[in-house]
């Protein structure tokens, strides 16, 4: 039994010292941590044989094959005490060189009588120590004790995770070498039993669990408190054990005089085990403590989620944004420092809160921004993105989309209690990226609408300076950017994201809790939520169009499938069938996305303006040049005046009929622009009270020029 867990706690400490290699071969604390799970590994092995030798002579040869062993261990220690938890070592030559000549000096005495002069096996193996033993107590005692002095020195300076991994590491060594001092020198030295001896290296499982997490630290997810609270029980039920066992051993010997065996030691050990069990009210008070160092930092998601959806909903400019939003995440989860990365094609912005190193790390930001997923720290298996993360001081990149553009990136660093970002960190980040994402869109649009009314103004002053002739031109460019204006105004107060982000939650809830009436109710409410958020993009579309900036992603795809999903997707929305009549159209060379927003804005013109009618189809068809697509509506209809204007911004038809059709008449402005861009065509063909039906035409040679 005693060999079987000697074996095991030999592999457990070669198996350690194996993940810490490999985590960082090139590190001086990962290499150091190594050499220490090495010593222990070989001083398990050798302590066993050292106790159960069948001679005198082996006794002795395997008890100085001990001291040989564990005289580096001090050093050792100290050495990775001075390194950890950075991967290089910095330590005075003097110093070193002092260390290595000593532990030299006891190594080459550890076979002579100068270390151990004799050994006498009564009950128990009791060696005679030689004079070199007060060196040896030096390297064993003396030298992890500065160890440990050097180490409080750095917790002291330390912040965030660094303090937190000393902590373990104190933890650990002020642990496993109380018990060891006591068992394996104090004991075999002073009183002259070795009866404990056995249990040295099953101690520096201890050691080696607290440096190993701390140094190869990841994130447990929910499952983190209950295996944190099951190691420090499993800590207390060791630390009672061998505790009640000395008493017990220390009170039979010295106090009545009783000579005791190991098999009644081992006996006294199980007792002490099954009295730790059976503490209750110790283990109670315990996990109190483990509550206070483990859920420390709590903090109410749903509060959180409401002061940000505040500040969202009340600020448009996009600095204010994310600077309050930014300010208001770090001091709530305790960040140290953090940062809105945002690209433009003109400008790049930096939005940092805290002491980051952003600003003097431009390439590591532009290796880091295409990142199209949220990258954890501590979960990241990428090399090269770990490092980029290392150099900006990063934990956690989220890159932040809003309809699959892409607005930007928020960098976080690290707790500055140490603690690793949890499951309820991760969840909150999830529910506040959509959220920010959409905020920082209308914040670049209200940004870009302000330019736009700047670039208009300017233009009606040169314009009425310069050309008197033009003036009736320039007081209809001057009305129509007063619309625009007071119209983009109007639907940006509107806090869409606030609204947007409620409905989610509250959606959420209902269909967990299956009330199918309020379900509904929230759906409906989404459906209005995004109609606001389709104006917005409408009219961020126009900035964009009068700009110039609205670009392509251009590509094969199939049309006629394109037709299918959005058919689809438009039934769900309208009570009319929609017919399709779908000819052969092969691959289809344009920006699919934008085509099928085209399609979309017509078909939605068509319910709208055909209210009474059950029905509309949809065709497509090819001859040698062109590829036509047409939606038919038997609704209203248009006159010739209406058809002349409906492709022009802002117009809306039927406008004063019945009903006041809502609207701001972008719609078809914009599908009109994307066609001219596909070098193509778009029009109306149209009788009042019959119906209407819409065309738009891609020439097929523009697909083969891009293939060849």
């Amino acid at each position: 039994m005693i060999l079987a867990i000697i074996l095991l706690t030999a592999l457990i400490n070669i198996a350690l010292g194996v993940i810490s290699y490999n985590k960082n071969p090139r590190s001086a604390t990962h290499r150091l941590l190594t050499l220490l799970t090495i010593i222990f590994a070989l001083w398990t092995i050798s302590n066993y044989f050292s106790l159960n030798s069948a001679t005198i002579e082996d006794t002795l040869f395997w008890i100085r094959a001990v001291m040989f062993i564990t005289a580096p261990l001090g050093p050792v220690l100290y050495l990775f005490i001075k390194a950890f938890p950075k991967p290089e070592l910095k330590i005075n030559k003097i110093v070193l060189n002092l260390l290595i000549i000593t532990t030299f000096i006891v190594q080459a005495i550890a076979f002579t009588p100068l270390l151990f002069s004799k050994v006498t096996i009564t009950d128990q193996v009791t060696p005679t120590p030689g004079p070199g033993i007060l060196l040896f107590a030096l390297l064993f005692v003396g030298v992890p004790i500065a160890g440990l002095v050097e180490l409080i020195r750095k917790y002291r300076k330390s912040l965030g995770l660094e303090k937190l991994q000393i902590k373990y590491l104190i933890v650990g060594i002020t642990e496993t070498f109380a018990l060891l001092i006591l068992t394996n020198f104090i004991a075999v030295v002073v009183f002259n039993y070795s009866g404990f001896v056995i249990f040295g290296p099953i101690f520096s499982l201890i050691l080696v669990g607290f440096i190993t997490y701390s140094v190869i630290r990841h994130r447990l997810l929910e499952v983190k408190v209950i295996v944190a609270r099951s190691v420090v029980y499993a800590l207390l039920i060791l630390l009672i054990a061998v505790l009640y066992t000395a008493g017990v051993f220390l009170i039979s010997k010295y106090l009545f005089k009783l000579n005791i065996d190991v098999q009644v030691v081992e006996i006294y050990v199980l007792l002490a085990i099954f009295v730790a069990f059976t503490f209750v009210p110790l283990r109670n008070y315990i996990e109190r403590v483990t509550s206070t160092i483990f859920f420390k930092g709590k903090y109410s998601q749903n509060s959180l989620v409401y002061k940000l959806t505040t500040i969202i909903a009340s600020t448009i400019s996009l600095e204010q944004l994310t600077k309050k939003t930014l300010q208001k995440l770090l001091s709530t989860l305790r960040i140290s420092h953090g940062a809105y990365i945002i690209y433009t094609k003109r400008k790049f912005a930096i939005f940092p809160e805290g002491h980051g190193v952003y600003g003097n790390e431009r390439k590591a930001i532009d290796a880091l921004y295409p990142l199209k997923r949220m990258v954890i720290f501590d979960e990241e298996k990428n090399k090269k993105i770990k490092a980029l993360m290392r150099t900006l001081d990063v934990a956690i990149v989220m890159p932040l989309f809003e309809r699959g553009e892409k607005v930007g990136t928020l960098f976080l660093g690290e707790k500055k209690s140490g603690q690793i970002y949890s499951q309820q960190d991760i969840a909150l980040l999830e529910i506040f990226g959509p959220a920010i994402s959409v905020a920082i869109q209308n914040a670049n649009s209200y940004e870009a609408i302000r330019k736009f009314n700047i670039t208009l103004k300017n233009e009606v002053q040169i314009a009425t300076k310069d050309l008197q002739k033009a003036n009736e031109k320039l007081k209809q460019l001057g009305r129509q950017k007063d619309d625009f204006i007071a119209i983009a105004s109007h639907e940006l107060k509107t806090p869409v994201t606030s609204i947007k982000l409620y409905t989610q939650l509250l959606h959420r809830k209902f269909k967990m809790a299956n009330d199918e009436k309020s379900t509904e109710a929230i759906a409906k409410m989404e459906g209005q939520i995004n109609k606001l958020t389709d104006l917005i993009n409408d009219l961020l579309d126009v900035s964009k169009i009068e700009e110039g900036k609205l670009r392509l992603n251009l590509g094969e795809f199939d049309l006629n499938g394109l037709v299918d999903e959005i058919i689809e997707e438009m039934q769900l929305t309208t009570k009319q069938r929609i017919e399709k009549e779908l000819g052969s159209t092969e691959l289809v060379y344009g920006d699919r996305d934008r085509l099928g927003q085209v399609l979309i804005n017509i078909m939605s013109n068509a319910i709208k303006y055909s209210p009474s009618a059950n029905k509309m189809i949809i065709r497509t068809s090819k001859d040698k040049k062109n590829i036509t697509v047409s939606v038919e509506d038997f609704g209203m209809g248009l006159t010739p005046k209406e058809q002349a204007k409906v492709f022009e911004r802002f117009n809306r038809a039927g406008q004063e009929g019945p009903g006041g059709l809502p609207g701001l008449g972008l719609g078809l402005y914009i599908s009109s622009e994307i066609i001219k861009r596909h070098k193509g065509k778009i029009w109306v063909e149209s009788t009042k009270g019959k119906g209407s039906k819409f065309y738009f035409l891609l020439p097929i040679e523009q697909r083969l020029k891009k293939q060849h």
